[in-house]
């Protein structure tokens, strides 16, 4: 067979003219230099993206040794070696005070101090508060409550844990801190230490202070480290009322007109001490954890109730104290504190699942002790998350006014809250007190049993009174 020749077959006229479009395109591409501009931006591109290594670090030259402390060098303060077995103490650390037995002496200059406060009553001779008055009248007296100039000091070095006011017609603020200190205040002296003499009479924590309920120039103080001394403002001197070793003290109260004093305890406790009875105790298991707080009812002294770590608050008959209480109330978290109102009608808790919680006595009277406990008369949210820098809160009630009570408070501007019990036993805030002079949480708040006076202490041992223009100007 012939091969059949390849000869080109015949261009449309359609592909003529697409080459002539390509061909004029690639012309006037060349004319701009397109290629160019192309290959130069490719370039760029690339030196970009190239790795740039740091230029190392040129080297140290040789200069003249650092200097470095005495300590560093195991030296004391006068250039000599320490001890092989030296152990400098962190910062701020708190070395425990032992524990030191039988009456405590007080220095001269605290002794001259005390000479000062013994009261025989009646000696300021300030206007004494109504009780029991409207509410609205009660508002504003609190209305009228101010920090005055000089009416603001530190009482003591360290967190304050605990406060007391001096029953009688003058203003004498007592507070204990966080490692044993406790402080007295003269408020509004004119001397030049400002009225305020500090004392040591433990070895840690004041968990409690209380002027006797039947001598003024007595009061007794509570300690983490197992003691109860008396403070004798006539004989000067601190003496131990009870010790116990293996325990810790806690919150503590009394019946009026009376000197035994009834203390909580950290293995879960209540223990009853009379003083004139040395060797006398009566100690009560009342609890699986511990107190932090026991009241008397001042409506029927045979009754007082306990707030515990283990959530509940529990009522006890002192007549007949079984392993079981009259009535457990329990709560969402641990309970800071809770205590009878002065007309014994109310019991009000603070607890740290931000509630604050009130009990009618009568209801409870009715009632029978059931598993859950018995609801409350009413609540209300407050904000109790202190933290671990705070002394945790406690509802104080009013001597002067049966159903108001004081609590500290975490809100913006700092501020103490009071709040009241109306007739149908609900709980609504009264007053917010603000003043200059309040920069902090005031976690320890008291009222004066007689005067128109408040007291609010801090955490850094600051101690604020809230009075009005006539307890002040007398």
């Amino acid at each position: 067979e012939q091969p059949q020749s390849k000869e080109p077959a015949a261009v449309s006229s359609y592909e003529q003219q697409r080459l002539e479009n390509i061909r004029r395109n690639q012309e006037m591409l060349a004319m701009l230099n397109l290629k160019g501009i192309a290959d130069s931006a490719r370039r760029k591109a690339v030196r970009k993206n190239k790795v740039v290594r740091s230029k190392k670090p040129p080297k140290r030259r040789d200069s003249a040794p650092s200097r470095r402390s005495l300590r560093v060098q195991n030296l004391d303060p006068e250039g000599h070696k320490l001890p092989d077995n030296f152990r400098p103490l962190p910062q701020n650390a708190y070395r425990p005070r032992e524990r030191e037995e039988g009456t405590l002496e007080i220095t001269k200059s605290n002794k001259d101090f005390l000479k000062d406060l013994v009261v025989a009553g009646g000696e300021d001779g300030r206007p004494a508060a109504k009780l029991d008055v409207s509410t609205l009248d009660y508002a504003k007296g609190l209305a009228a409550l101010q920090i005055p100039e000089g009416f603001v000091t530190k009482v003591c070095p360290q967190r304050i844990y605990s406060a007391a006011v001096h029953p009688g017609d003058r203003l004498m603020i007592a507070a204990g801190d966080k490692y044993g200190n406790v402080g007295l205040w003269r408020v509004g002296a004119a001397d030049e230490d400002d009225g305020v003499a500090q004392f040591h009479p433990h070895g840690n924590v004041v968990a409690g202070l209380m002027f006797d309920k039947k001598d003024p120039n007595k009061m007794n103080c509570s300690s983490y480290d197992g003691r109860i001394r008396t403070l004798d403002l006539q004989k000067q001197c601190f003496s131990e009322l009870l010790c116990e070793d293996d325990d810790s003290f806690y919150g503590m109260d009394a019946k009026k007109g009376s000197s035994v004093v009834y203390v909580s305890t950290l293995s879960g406790s209540v223990i009853r001490t009379d003083p004139r009875e040395k060797k006398s105790k009566q100690e009560w298991s009342l609890h699986e954890n511990k107190i932090f707080t026991v009241s008397i009812n001042p409506g029927d002294t045979n009754y007082f109730c306990t707030a515990s770590l283990d959530r509940t608050v529990r009522i006890w008959d002192e007549r007949n104290i079984k392993k079981k209480p009259i009535h457990q109330m329990i709560h969402g978290l641990c309970v800071s504190g809770a205590s009878f109102s002065p007309n014994g009608r109310h019991i009000v808790s603070c607890c740290n699942d931000c509630r604050l919680r009130v009990w009618r006595t009568e209801d409870l009277k009715k009632g029978t002790q059931i598993d859950n406990g018995p609801e409350p008369a009413s609540s209300l949210k407050h904000d109790t998350r202190t933290g671990r820098w705070l002394t945790k809160f406690k509802c104080e009630w009013d001597p002067k006014q049966s159903n108001a009570f004081v609590v500290g408070s975490m809100d913006q501007p700092r501020c103490v809250e009071v709040y009241g019990v109306n007739e149908g036993s609900k709980i609504s805030r009264i007053m917010r007190l603000r003043d200059d002079y309040v920069g902090s949480v005031q976690s320890v708040n008291l009222f004066h049993p007689t005067l128109n006076a408040l007291l609010s202490a801090n955490s850094s041992g600051r101690c604020h009174v809230w009075t009005s223009a006539e307890v002040k100007e007398a």
